[in-house]
């Protein structure tokens, strides 16, 4: 582990931000698998894929612990017992997937009919390990992709994100990445100005939008609450917009919120 981590250090107002946004979209992904008497699939994958130790250093829950408590809320309904429900966290850190256990123990977030699959992988292998998973047909995938830059989600991975059957997903674009980086050749072609917050995050804002246009435009798979779901997607990234846009000339504010 690095002499400084992420995790060494509270989470700060943007990655509360993002947290928050994830655990929102979970608490309405699940009961639309789990609150049916004859649930249309027969399992649910969950993904974390840079699922870290579960706690910052003041024992703020991270995206993996509270997606097991979001789960835990629906154990009563009618369809728990019915899907099998797959539970897959992954960071390249082999110390952080050990205290990611113990935290898991620690919090009571242990259940005994969910199934997890924990383990120290990269990015790229851990992919590639759940490509068949994300390939099943008769399975719901959720999946969450907090990247620590911009490089992981690459055009070849979202597009196999979208054409993964009945896979929702979310993922961060880190704009100060861009800013920090703003020398390098590739960034430069794409921003006019790289050293200017006000350029990085226009930037970052209009190459989002047609990722969420293309997800937008893919047909409903389970009635009125599926498409409600995948409005709340492009929900969630219009607001990041209409944020960026009201305090545009904030940009230490802008930047805490991404």
């Amino acid at each position: 582990m690095a002499a400084e981590d992420f995790h060494d250090k509270p989470f700060n107002e943007g990655t509360l931000t993002k947290l928050q946004i994830f655990e929102l979209y979970a608490r309405e992904w699940f009961p639309v698998f789990l609150s049916v008497k004859r649930p249309w699939c027969n399992a649910i994958h969950v993904f974390d894929f840079f699922a870290g130790p579960g706690t910052d250093c003041v024992n703020v829950l991270g995206s993996p612990l509270r997606l097991l408590q979001q789960l835990r809320s629906y154990q009563t309904t009618e369809g728990w017992g019915k899907v099998r429900i797959y539970v897959h966290f992954y960071d390249e850190d082999e110390d952080k997937i050990t205290q990611l256990k113990d935290n898991i123990v620690a919090h009571d977030l242990r259940f005994q009919d969910v199934t997890f699959d924990i383990q120290p992988l990269r990015f790229d292998d851990a992919f590639t390990v759940s490509a068949r998973t994300l390939a099943l047909q008769d399975a719901a995938k959720l999946v969450f992709i907090d990247q620590t830059g911009v490089a992981q989600v690459t055009p070849d991975v979202f597009h196999r994100l979208i054409s993964s059957p009945t896979c929702d997903f979310l993922f961060f674009l880190s704009s100060s990445t861009l800013h920090r980086f703003h020398d390098h050749p590739a960034i430069k072609q794409k921003i006019v100005r790289p050293d200017d917050y006000y350029h990085v995050h226009r930037k970052a804002l209009e190459e989002s939008i047609p990722f969420l246009v293309e997800i937008a435009k893919r047909p409903p798979l389970w009635g009125a609450r599926r498409v409600r779901q995948q409005r709340l997607l492009l929900t969630f990234g219009l607001t990041a917009g209409l944020r960026i846009g009201s305090r545009i000339n904030d940009r230490h504010a802008v930047h805490s919120i991404l």
